[in-house]
């Protein structure tokens, strides 16, 4: 009986040892699914109409991650996802509880695939090299997918200024043409103009939109609006002037930023892909001890630093 149960053991062991990534997997999977479950920002109300959906202020999955988050070592990071996330107007608990969360899933999605990778690693500065790529790396992410949502939506800007000044030629007043203007133009603009237009103080809505989107041409825009609104004034004159502006400035732009963001995508990719691809070539060539040999070692420090200088010289040249 014993014997089989120490067979029984051997065999589990070898199993899991040899299918780490697939187990891997499988555990970001169901951590990100509990995650969806208990962080989740919006509960369905049972005793109320079902289909308004009710903040969760008073859930306390919500308070506890929001509380662990906002303590060091996660308070650096929730408090930069947090103004990252400005950008998309969410409201005040979306957007907190959405940083909370992200705050705790990206480390733990970092610390697991840092798990993978340096078990194929032998020295202490090789791991140590790993371990900072693979906990930098999810965030680095992160903010990549909304600095393209951002560019995306400067490009936009000349397209929400012609739309506004079209429905302002129709109506001569800002809120309607504001209304009109949040129904044809794209989706991140859209829900910026309808979140404007639903507002009973309208300057103070204004104000505050040109602040959490934070974008030098749209707050030329909003200034003009509010200038009208307060003064008067020729509008549709200096709209067409600032449409003109944006797109002469975006086609200069254009290429570079375009270039930029897809040699950032390229370097997230080899970043992610070019280690496990030289991991499993040495595997298949040298055997399972290939990562015993000193040149082995020596090439996957080298491809992990290059990662890294790579990933903050792009990020870099682009801020710039």
């Amino acid at each position: 009986m014993y014997e089989q149960i120490n067979l029984y053991l051997f065999r589990l062991q070898s199993v899991i040892t040899s299918n780490k990534i697939c187990l891997s997997m499988l555990l970001t999977g169901i951590l990100l699914i509990f995650a969806g479950i208990y962080l989740s920002i919006y509960k369905k109300s049972l005793f109320k109409n079902r289909k308004k959906i009710t903040l969760l202020n008073s859930v306390k999955y919500l308070k506890y991650a929001e509380f662990i988050a906002s303590r060091y070592p996660f308070r650096l990071l929730y408090f930069k996802l947090n103004s990252a996330m400005d950008y998309l107007l969410l409201g005040n608990t979306v957007q907190r509880g959405l940083s909370a969360a992200l705050a705790l899933i990206l480390p733990a999605m970092g610390a697991l695939l840092c798990c993978v990778i340096i078990t194929f690693l032998k020295l202490w500065y090789t791991k140590l090299i790993a371990l900072v790529l693979c906990m930098m790396l999810p965030y680095y992410i992160f903010t990549l997918v909304t600095d393209y949502l951002k560019y995306s939506f400067r490009l936009n800007i000349p397209k929400l200024v012609d739309s506004f000044r079209s429905s302002f030629m129709v109506y001569f007043r800002v809120k309607p043409a504001i209304q009109e203007c949040g129904a044809n133009t794209g989706k991140i603009p859209g829900r910026i103009m309808r979140r404007v237009s639903d507002s009973s103080d309208l300057n103070e809505s204004l104000c505050k939109i040109r602040d959490r989107v934070n974008d030098s041409w749209f707050s030329i825009f909003i200034l003009l609006v509010l200038n009208y609104r307060k003064n008067g004034g020729e509008l549709i004159a200096q709209l067409y002037k600032l449409s003109r502006s944006i797109t002469r400035y975006n086609n200069l732009e254009n290429k570079k930023n375009k270039r930029l963001i897809w040699y950032e995508v390229f370097a997230v990719l080899a970043s992610i892909f070019s280690l496990p691809a030289i991991i499993l070539m040495n595997k298949m060539l040298l055997g399972v001890n290939s990562g015993a040999y000193y040149d082995t070692t020596a090439a996957y420090t080298r491809i992990v630093l290059f990662c890294l200088i790579a990933l903050v010289t792009v990020r870099v040249l682009r801020k710039m």
